[in-house]
Formats: C-alpha cells, structure tokens, sequence
C-alpha cells in the first residue's frame, strides 16, 4: 500500500504469529460444529440446537471484530460456503416447526447472527469482497438469493402465521449488511409500528390507473409522506453503502412477495412492502449510493415490474421514481434499452419514462471525489514528464477541465488541481474559495503576491462548468498574465506570477557539473482533487466536499479562444486527444455556434481560422499531440471490480508481458485504481513510465455511464429505433412523445446526428408526421366528449398541429419566448420537415400563421438574421 493511502485505509490490530494460529485453529473447530444439520433434529432438540449455533455465530463474529486478521482464515477455511449452508436448513425447520413460537424466535435470532457474521467477514475487506461476490457457488450473493427465495414459497403452504414476521428479519438484515450497521436489523420491525393505524389500500383497477400513476408522478416528490418521515429518521446517518448487492437480493424478495400478495388476491401494508421506498430514499440520500445500486443490475429487474406486477400506486410511484434515478447514469445492459423500446409502445408507464432518462442521461461519466469519506480524495501523476512550466518554446501552459460540484463545504477550500517538484520551487495551485466561490490560481508558495482570484464568476452547485487557464509566460515588454474561460467564453484576465522552473536534482548536478545542458530537474508530480498533504482535516464526515471531474487536460501552450470554444463545444463526453477532424464530433447546435462564432470574429477570413482548421481538416495541425501533457479521463480507468479493463473492454490480451505484470503489481498489491494518462499513445508504454498512468487516493469513485441515447445508436443505428416509436403512436399524446423522444436523441448526439443524415431519417420523419397529421386521430381520454364539436378550423383542429409544429421548431432553434435570439442550427431538417412538406400551408389559420411567421423570425428579427440568411440561400 502506498504511503499516501496508508492513515485511510482501517487501522488493524497487529498480534504474534502463535496468538493468530490460535484465532485460526478455534475458528476452524466454531465453523465445525456451527455447520451441523439442525434440520434433521426433531422437538426439544431443534430450539436447543439452535441457541448452540447463536452462541457459536457470536463467538466467530467476535474473532472477526477483534482481530481483523482472522477474515482471511474465515475465506480460506471456507466460512462464506459454511454461512450460504447455514441458510439452507430454515426453510425445512419452520415447515416442520409450523406454529412453535420458541423455534420462530430462535430462528429469527439466528438470522440475525448469520447476517452479523457476513457483515464482519466482509468488513473493509477487498479480498473478501471479491471472493464472495465471484468464488461462493455461483456468485455469494446470488447462492444467498436464491436460499432466501424459498422462503417466499412458504407463503403458499402456511399461509398467515410467522412468516410475514420471519420476512422483517430478513429484510433487517439484508439492509443491515448492506450498510454494515447492526442497529438497522430491527428496522421493519420498527416500521411495523409506524404502519399499524395506516389504512390497508386495496389494488386499483389496471385499466384505470396508469393515468393517475403518471398525472400524481409529476407532481408527488414523495408518495408515502409517513414512510418518507420514518425513512429520514432511521437511514440519515447511514450515507456510505458498503454491500449494494444486499439491497437487490432486498428487492428480488419484494418482487417475489409481491406476487404472492397478488396470486391470494390481496393488497398488504406489511413493511417490507415499503422496499422500494426505502431503496428510493437511500439512492436520493447520496451520489455513492446511487452508483453502487445502479452498478448491481437493479435495474434490469425493476423495468419489467412497471409493467408486470399489479401492486399499489403508491408502489409504482416509488419504482417509476427508482427508475428514473437510475437511468440518469444510463443503463446497465443494452437489453434494458431493447426492452424499453420495445414495450413503450404497449406500456405509457415505460413510454414517458423514455423522454426523461434521455434528458437527464447526457451525464458524462466522471470521477467522484467525496471528502467526507477521509478528508482527502485524489488522482495523482506521480511525473507528467514534461519541463514545467514551459519556457522558451512556448507563450505558457492552459490547464482544461469539466468539472460539477455536488456540495461545497462553508469550511474547506475545494482543491481542483496542482502541480509541483519537490522543493515547491515550481509551484501550481487551482482552487474554489470556500466563502465566495471563485476560482483562485496560486502559482508560488514564496512570492509576495502567490494567488489570484477571478472574481467575475461565482461558482455553483449541481451545475456542470468547462474551465480553462489559460497562463501566459512573461516577455520581456509584458508581464505574465492568465486568462479565465468558463464554458468556452472569455471571463477575465488578471496579472499573474508565472511559476517557477523547478530546480535541477541534487544527484544530477554532482554527476553533471561540467555539462549544465544535460542537469535533469526535480520531476514536476500533479494531481487532481485534493491530497492527504493539503487535506485541512483527516477522518470520516469531517470535511463534507463533494465535486465530479469528467476530464483534465494540461497543455504546454496557451489555447486561444477559438480553440478553447471549439474544445468546449465538443461537451464533456468527448475523451479524445484532439487529433480528428473535430467537425464529425459536433452535433447541429454546437456546429451552428461554432460557425456564428467563426462568422462574427472572422469576417472575410472564416477559412484561415482556428475554428475551420480544427473542425474540417486534422486537429493536430492547430495543436500536435506532443503539447498534450496530461490528458485524464474516467473513461481510461484501470482497476476497481475489472483490473484488466478499460472503459468495460479487456485489455490483458493486448499488453505486454511487462506492461501486464505492472498493471497487476499496481491494482492488486497497491489496492488502487489507475488512470492511465491520454497524453501517451500507447497502454504498454504508459504502464511503464512514471508519468503514463496517475493513481487514485482516498477511494475516489468511478461512473462509467451509457447514456440511454447512445444505446439507441447501439440497438439499430438510432433512426429506426426512434422511429418505430413514431410509426406505431396512435394518439396525439403518443405522437408529441414519440416526436420529443426523437429530438432529444439526436440533440445531444453526434453519432445519431449522423445518422439521421445518413439514413435519410429526416425525410421518413416528414412522410411520417404528414401521414400522421393529415390523419383524423382518436383524442385522448382526458379530452372532453364535446371537443369533437369543434369546426374544422376551430382550437381542437389546431392545438396539436401547433404542439408538432413548435416541437420541430425548437429543434430547429427557434426561441418563442426571445425571438432575437434564433439561430437555424440544422438547415437539412429545415428544409425537410418544414419547406417541402405541403401540410403546413394547408392548415389551419393559427398553424399557417407561426408558419410564416418563423420565417421573418429567422430572416429578419433574429440578430443572427445574416447568419441564418446565409444559412436559407444555401438550402438545395
């Protein structure tokens, strides 16, 4: 373990070699006779023989807890298979037992004690971890779903009796080791309580429902304010979920009783019933949380239950909301998607889950760097192996970077990034201020004047910000000057000390005294997020900082402006070196907003720009591979649950002998993650260098997520995925659905962008809506009955023509509420889906009069009029 990870890993009780062999032994004889068959025991025997094994489970969870070192003779004496086997006999012993209280009580304590045991042996232990998640039968966790799972069956054959009090201890304990608290073992024992004068709702009529469920969806934060409360009382504390694999098993069981409820015809107001709300609460308590459920495939079982589970409305409020939390990180399998996709046209519940996890899916992934966890949380490079800061070849450096705070701590600045050698003569120091929120650039440690503050922008929460510094050297006629750029524009320019060239090392120096040129200087070490060195406090919930980094690029020159706008445009899913033809990467919007660009500050040069050289020819003509300095990226993440991956695609078969034995020496002794440094070419070569890969301290996470719009490109190729959706609408609702769903594809989207041009989508989108709109279409439910009075060009004739029509107009970019503001950001879908359609012109009055009005918009009274114009002439 590096030295650096040392204080934050669990300080573990060191004993003698003869003291752990004793541990060892005793656990082998506890471990001996716990796993005797109680079920084969008959009358007084069975309760007897039941205390004898809670005694012993107390006593082999003690080893645990006083000498951590007696988890690794727990795996390897095979303690996780003789804990699955200790599961095994109670269904046969409460089938035999029946009605005999002293068994059920007995067997309730000794779940307790099985899952106090599991808890313990898995305890901020990897090894552990990954030995009973992938070694124990077919998975631990799945073998211990489906021993749990026979349980439910004895709802059938003893109906009534102990089970619904069984089934709490069970799902106390399962969230018990999900959170490695033994305080919540009694929990649905004590929301029993809450719930005893709560009125028992019987199941609403299906046909009816879905309605209701979506109409009280859009404006109930919480659908049982009671449980809510409780909820918040109970789990507030509990923020950091060590085993999420308990809370699917949770979930699975909540399924299967549902079923049950629903085959003897009846709802239920027993507690666990409450499962959903209790996994709602905990993935809306933290972003860790949320991550580490999404990362155990609750989803692929929870889409399925909206459709198939006839349960109560506030159930499916709880998993609609379940749902659509989880698919802001996209999905885990493309099979979600297809099953999405394929049923939304059957199931409204499943359709208008489609268009919001498409909004709140363009998510990059990110690292997640939590300081409540140790106090510190970082990636660190080691060597950037370069000279820094750049001199002679070049005006300076600009340091890049997509960043989003999730909470900011009113006590502790929030570090972004650093660079420095050993002596701190090279010195470099980007931070939020903790009382106004801007950003500061430190740039010595020495200097009577060491930081800056752009004042001009206060920084804010849950909002994501692309940044960059751009650092000039000094001239001899000019003094040093850095430049502040937030989301690609120009914010401020302040006076700043240019950081110090480090000093050679003291070992080159001696051996090199007659040859100044070849003195290597101290290596310059950087880092993102916050060190233990410059932690302002170390331990668990003392600093409370929170912030998201989706990519970091350092580059040995400055960016000017329209490079600086181009990179941004490319949005915080781009991960590349910025070598392509960047042009390919632009979805309509941000290519519109880069040629205004071009247009405005270029005028009679657009061809000689920046903007044109990265955007139609290679991007490394404007900015050669050789000045990127470091590029890091979550998407280049070595290590966590698969060493030998990245990005979820093996990469063992393709490294060297060397490269592969380093990546495990680093994964697997170290305990740590890599990022493997962009700026490299290769994977085996930056497996090698100091300064190819950085490492992850402080257990910062890593979200690898796939947006719900790239598994549509994934599934078919986007156009007839969303277009299907569009084909098979049969109502005015489902259309104005369908149609949002397609535009929020490819809005965000290059490679659907692309493909919509390619495949001819937009024209089949025009066939497609004029067949739909010249169609006399069946009104919604919710319309009244008298609505089918109107005349033919009376408001119910006009009002969804007008909704399709400003749908395709947003697209395009026009802006209803500021007119000025339009920009034509797709003159193909212009042309397609409103020019050459005769529909338009053929309408009603309201519709035919924003028709043309668009036109004067665009042409006239936006004051972007010429660039839109030039835009029109163009049209073929």
């Amino acid at each position: 373990m590096p030295p650096d990870m040392a204080s934050s890993a669990p300080r573990r009780h060191v004993s003698g070699a003869s003291e752990h062999q004793d541990d060892s032994s005793e656990l082998r004889d506890l471990l001996r006779h716990i796993n005797s068959d109680a079920s084969k025991q008959t009358g007084d025997d069975v309760p007897r023989n039941i205390a004898f094994k809670i005694e012993i489970g107390h006593r082999i969870r003690q080893l645990m807890l006083a000498e951590p070192r007696t988890q690794d003779s727990f795996r390897r004496q095979r303690g996780f298979e003789t804990l699955i086997n200790l599961f095994r006999p109670i269904y046969q012993i409460l089938r035999v037992s029946r009605d005999n209280t002293e068994v059920v009580q007995g067997v309730k304590d000794f779940l307790k004690v099985c899952f106090n045991i599991l808890s313990a042996a898995l305890r901020e232990h990897g090894g552990n971890q990954r030995y009973f998640r992938k070694r124990v039968g077919d998975g631990g966790w799945e073998s211990l779903n489906q021993v749990l799972q026979l349980l439910i069956d004895l709802y059938h054959e003893l109906p009534g009796s102990y089970i619904p009090d069984i089934l709490e201890q069970v799902f106390g304990g399962l969230l018990a080791c999900a959170f490695d608290d033994e305080t919540l073992l009694q929990f649905y024992n004590r929301m029993t309580k809450v719930l005893d004068e709560a009125a028992t709702h019987h199941l609403a009529d299906p046909e009816h429902r879905v309605e209701e469920i979506l109409a009280a969806s859009k404006d109930c934060a919480t659908t049982v304010p009671d449980i809510w409360g409780f909820l918040d009382t109970n789990l507030r504390g509990n923020t950091w979920l060590c085993n999420p694999e308990a809370l699917l098993i949770s979930f699975n069981l909540w399924m299967a009783t549902a079923r049950v409820f629903e085959s003897l015809g009846g709802a239920t107001e027993l507690s666990y019933a409450h499962v959903p709300a209790v996994i709602n609460y905990i993935v809306s308590s933290s972003s860790q949380s949320l991550v580490a459920i999404h990362n155990t495939n609750l989803l692929s079982n929870l889409l399925p239950c909206l459709t198939g589970l006839k349960v109560q409305q506030s159930h499916i409020l709880e998993l609609r909301s379940l749902a659509l939390a989880l698919l802001c990180l996209g999905i885990t399998h493309l099979e979600d998607a297809v099953f999405l996709y394929r049923n939304a046209s059957s199931s409204p519940i499943l359709a208008e889950l489609i268009l919001p996890a498409l909004q709140m899916s363009h998510m990059p992934s990110y690292v997640h760097f939590d300081m409540s966890l140790h106090g510190f949380s970082s990636v660190e490079l080691p060597d950037i192996g370069h000279s820094f800061p750049p001199t002679e070849s070049s005006h300076g450096y600009t340091l890049s970077m997509w960043l989003y705070v999730d909470k900011f701590d009113i006590n502790a600045h929030t570090t972004l990034f650093g660079a420095f050698d050993s002596s701190q003569t090279c010195f470099v120091l980007v931070y939020l201020e903790r009382d106004t929120k801007n950003l500061i650039l430190q740039t010595s440690v020495t200097s009577s004047r060491p930081s800056v503050r752009f004042k001009s922008v206060s920084f804010r929460e849950k909002q994501w910000y692309y940044i960059a510094i751009a650092h000039r050297r000094p001239r001899t006629i000019s003094s040093s000057r850095a430049s502040l750029f937030v989301d690609g524009e120009f914010v401020e320019q302040v006076k700043s000390h240019y950081p110090l060239t480090s000093p050679p090392n003291k070992a080159s120096m001696e051996s090199k005294l007659h040859d100044p040129a070849s003195r290597k200087h101290n290596p310059i070490q950087a880092f993102v997020g916050t060190p233990q060195d410059l932690a302002s406090r170390l331990g668990r919930n003392l600093v409370s900082s929170e912030w998201r980094l989706g990519s970091a690029c350092l580059f040995s020159d400055v960016l000017n402006d329209d490079l600086i706008a181009v990179y941004y445009e490319l949005g915080p899913r781009y991960y590349g070196n910025f070598q392509d033809c960047l042009g390919s990467f632009n979805t309509y919007r941000a290519a519109a907003t880069l040629k205004l660009r071009n247009q405005s500050l270029h005028p009679g040069q657009e061809q000689a720009s920046d903007i044109v050289a990265a955007l139609e020819h290679q991007g490394s003509g404007v900015l050669p591979e050789s000045k990127i300095i470091l590029n890091l990226s979550p998407s280049n993440v070595l290590g966590g649950e698969e060493p030998e991956s990245l990005h979820g695609t093996p990469v063992a078969g393709h490294l060297s002998k060397l490269s592969a034995r380093a990546l495990r020496n680093m994964t697997r002794q170290r305990c740590c993650a890599l990022a493997i440094n962009g700026s490299v070419p290769s994977i085996n070569q930056a497996l090698l260098r100091p300064y190819g890969f950085a490492v992850f301290t402080g257990n910062p996470g890593i979200v690898l997520s796939q947006p719900l719009d790239d598994a549509t490109w994934r599934i078919g190729g986007c156009t007839p995925v969303n277009l299907n959706l569009l084909e098979k609408a049969d109502t005015e609702a489902s259309i104005i659905r369908a149609l949002s769903i397609v535009f929020e594809s490819i809005r965000e989207n290059w490679r659907n962008s692309e493909a919509m041009e390619r495949e001819n989508g937009f024209g089949i989108l025009a066939s497609l809506l004029a067949t739909k709109l010249e169609r006399k279409l069946p009104k919604p439910e919710s319309l009244t009955d008298n609505s089918s009075s109107a005349g033919p060009d009376g408001p119910e004739d006009s009002e969804f023509p007008l909704k399709v029509l400003d749908l395709i107009l947003r697209f395009l970019g026009y802006r209803a509420g500021k007119q000025e503001e339009s920009v034509l950001n797709n003159p193909l879908a212009y042309r397609t889906l409103l020019v050459d359609s005769d529909y338009w012109r053929e309408a009603a009055p309201s519709v035919q009069r924003l028709y043309y009005e668009q036109f004067t918009v665009f042409a006239i009274d936006s004051k972007y009029s010429h660039f839109n114009a030039k835009r029109l002439s163009r049209m073929r």
